[in-house]
């Protein structure tokens, strides 16, 4: 059955993406639209798709799961930020700095959103949502403080992207109504979500236009995209597994968690090494190549786990 999945959510990243490539190669997305439509996703689209996911209903019985994953994913973010920081800057090798910068986001920050979300219905069922849910609102805060720190490469967090980023805003506002007995009414919860549907098709055509200037056959020539495919759709996923088990987290959360950690690289890492003009086309490439070699790694990784 999740073969099936993953078969179906591959043909849709790639059928968007192949859309973008075409309306680039015809001249009808230019380097400015490409730009605005930037933008417009993470300062219009990704935000209402977060304040949309917060209208889900709190399950009292699921806050020990819910506080093992805010607790979890917390750690990991920190941890992995840590490690890869000092193997990058103090082992020796030859990449540039922002080359560093750019294949630490897209080790760091997976596709658990777009891709995980229906995984995680798909294989664990609705109620293991709520638990992505948090582990994406996390996602947000730490992307949009930590990771546009790195990937700018200032040598501290800037904090006050904090109350400046709208998907930052838009992810602690959302975590306080969850957590909260309120929810915003119906029609609000509609309309962001309308215009939340808009960061599937927005991102994988932005992702396939940057394509248009890369030559395919580079995808598999490139050590470096190669490795960031290694760590991220094997090393981390099965690091996971076997600490995870160690700690014996509550079952669900546990398997939402590996789920999400197997996921490909970010394409809002490729949309933000673009609007920062740093190592797009490898952050592109990279993003491309795991996406495609994740239909390859994501079962392995669930026998692993025994799913």
């Amino acid at each position: 059955m999740y073969l099936q999945t993953i078969v179906k959510l591959l043909i849709r990243i790639f059928s968007l993406a192949g859309l973008g490539f075409y309306l680039k190669h015809k001249g009808l997305i230019d380097d400015k639209i490409q730009q605005g439509l930037s933008k417009l996703l993470v300062s219009v689209f990704l935000p209402a798709s977060i304040l949309a996911s917060s209208g889900m209903p709190l399950d009292r019985s699921m806050l020990k799961q819910l506080l093992s994953t805010g607790i979890i994913t917390t750690i990991y973010f920190i941890l992995s930020t840590v490690i890869l920081f000092i193997i990058l800057r103090y082992l020796p090798n030859n990449i540039k700095t922002d080359k560093q910068n750019i294949i630490m986001s897209l080790i760091i920050y997976a596709n658990t959103a777009f891709m995980g979300y229906p995984l995680v219905e798909s294989l664990l069922g609705q109620q293991a949502i709520i638990i992505a849910v948090i582990f994406n609102i996390f996602w947000n805060i730490f992307f949009f403080t930590a990771g546009i720190s790195i990937m700018k490469d200032q040598r501290s967090i800037d904090l006050s992207s904090i109350v400046k980023n709208p998907a930052t805003i838009s992810s602690i506002i959302a975590l306080i109504i969850y957590l909260s007995p309120f929810r915003l009414p119906e029609i609000a919860t509609t309309i962001l979500t309308d215009i939340g549907s808009m960061v599937t098709p927005i991102s994988m055509i932005l992702i396939g236009a940057t394509l248009s200037t890369i030559p395919l056959l580079s995808l598999f020539s490139d050590r470096e995209s190669l490795s960031v495919a290694l760590v991220r759709l094997l090393i981390i996923p099965s690091l996971g597994i076997v600490l995870l088990r160690f700690f014996n987290i509550p079952s669900l959360a546990y398997q939402t968690l590996i789920v999400l950690l197997a996921m490909p690289s970010a394409s809002m890492v490729a949309i933000h090494a673009a609007l920062f003009e740093k190592e797009a086309d490898f952050a592109t490439r990279s993003v491309a190549l795991n996406t495609a070699l994740f239909v390859f790694s994501f079962p392995l990784i669930l026998f692993l786990m025994h799913l």
